[in-house]
């Protein structure tokens, strides 16, 4: 291979970057040494491997090199085609069970770490190349093509919890990136509402959190607590009975950490 494992790792030679042949083999070799698969550091490129890796010179192995050798591969292939111009900056949302990047332009690579819950369970969008690093509850994910990425993953079961880091890049660097980080928790709307004298309330939890559901009344006093505690991701249906209460407006106070939900409900009696 172009790029044969060397350790440690060391830039402070000097090396031609560019020559020699280049292929997908070489493109995984710098994948790995960025997610760091292998647990004895075989895969990380130092020395004259890790010098030709650096293909932008600027002292560090990352996604922007391997989207550099992705378009060299593709240019000398002759599929170069005609591309949108580089985006400036990038938003990472979810959006129907999908992780996807909204840009001004052209994306060539992402390289992010995701926090998700115990049964996750995912699929990689197509792409030129791509691969991922499972620790505990994180992955290491990096993907690069010479077309736009606008997908990086479709969520089959589980949720992301969290979008820990992400870099995005062009064609040469990396771009302003804003992430919306998913929901903790989604709840229903209470129903029946009106209601006399139950009314049913569920939540979806996505991650461990400490929370509550209270019921306030028109002045701001507590009248009940449905639910309290220390709670693990999972689907939570409660029924709150009023029977003991006045006719009125009440306000459900759903706490999930530092996020808040409130509704409000009407008992007629």
């Amino acid at each position: 291979g172009y790029y044969a494992a060397e350790t440690p790792p060391s830039f402070e030679q000097s090396c031609t970057v560019g020559d020699g042949t280049k292929d997908i083999n070489d493109i995984i070799k710098i994948i790995n040494h960025i997610i760091g698969s292998a647990a004895d550091g075989s895969d990380q490129l130092g020395g004259e491997a890790g010098c030709r890796a650096d293909l932008n010179q600027d002292g560090d192995i990352n996604v922007v090199d391997v989207i550099a050798l992705v378009n060299v591969i593709i240019n000398e292939a002759g599929n170069n085609g005609r591309r949108i111009s580089d985006a400036s900056k990038a938003n990472i949302s979810i959006a129907d069970n999908k992780l996807v990047i909204d840009a001004d332009g052209y994306i060539g690579g992402v390289d992010m770490i995701i926090e998700f819950t115990d049964n996750f369970n995912f699929e990689l969008a197509n792409s030129f190349a791509a691969d991922y690093r499972i620790s505990g509850n994180t992955a290491h994910i990096i993907m690069v093509d010479h077309e736009n990425i606008t997908e990086v993953l479709t969520m089959k079961s589980g949720k992301i919890v969290s979008i820990v880091e992400a870099l995005v890049a062009n064609s040469s660097h990396f771009v302003t990136t804003s992430i919306e980080e998913p929901s903790i928790f989604s709840v229903s709307q209470a129903y029946p509402n009106p209601f006399n004298p139950t009314t049913n309330i569920s939540l979806v939890l996505n991650a461990n959190a400490d929370l509550s559901v209270k019921v306030y009344n028109l002045t701001g006093q507590l009248v009940d607590v449905i639910a309290e505690g220390n709670f693990s991701p999972s689907t939570y249906n409660w029924t709150w009975k009023a029977e003991n209460l006045a006719s009125g407006v009440y306000f459900i106070k759903t706490q999930v950490g530092s996020n808040v939900s409130t509704q409000k409900v009407m008992l007629l009696k």
